[in-house]
């Protein structure tokens, strides 16, 4: 009863945060949109939704017009978070139902994709039924990912970060490959270890599935 209390209440909270625009700002009351905090708190609505939890439609409706608008605008810059942004904003879309085909095509032939923006997209492909495109784009690849925390951008860190490829493997079917990762992940979970709150949630989210 707890649990469910606490995802009601997260849904309600998060409806104040949404703009004019349909994005979400990062404090309520604000009108600028954060492009990040819009992917995490769409996905979080989401998920929720897949749940059985009940998603007011005009929030959602709203949120798929600003990411499909955001995603459609996408301009390559040379900060990376910016692909990540992008490739997040992706998957949040085809986990929508609402997949963005020609700007994730767009982002699949950048060459200069971050590792995690490539996982995002190839997540993005395996949840429209085209795996062999999600594999293509992470051939090749491992799994490390070097420690870092980024505060500011995406939020993100190295345990976040091998959260998503945990979710994208799954996603795809590489099970024995997801699993070496999980018992990894699972160890860092379980640490003492702090670990933010987009971490942690990255982090269960990816264990739970």
């Amino acid at each position: 009863l707890s649990i469910k209390r606490n995802v009601k209440a997260a849904i309600r909270r998060l409806q104040s945060f949404q703009t004019a625009r349909g994005g979400l700002a990062y404090w309520p009351g604000s009108t600028n949109d954060n492009e990040w905090g819009t992917n995490y708190a769409g996905h979080f609505m989401l998920e929720a939704k897949n749940r059985g939890y009940f998603i007011n439609e005009s929030f959602l409706n709203e949120w798929i017009v600003f990411q499909k608008s955001k995603s459609d605008n996408y301009v390559k810059n040379n900060g990376l978070y910016h692909q990540r942004t992008q490739a997040y904003r992706l998957y949040t879309l085809a986990l929508a139902g609402k997949a963005n085909l020609s700007a994730m095509n767009q982002l699949r032939v950048d060459v200069k994709m971050p590792k995690v923006a490539r996982f995002l997209l190839a997540g993005a492909y395996g949840l429209i039924g085209q795996d062999q495109v999600a594999l293509d784009l992470i051939h090749n690849l491992d799994y490390a990912i070097q420690e870092y925390d980024d505060w500011y951008w995406t939020y993100g860190s190295s345990v976040r970060d091998r959260s998503i490829i945990l979710m994208t493997l799954m996603q795809i079917g590489k099970s024995k490959d997801a699993f070496k990762l999980a018992v990894d992940l699972a160890e860092k979970m379980g640490s003492h270890n702090w670990y933010s709150t987009q971490t942690t949630a990255f982090g269960l989210m990816a264990l739970s599935k």
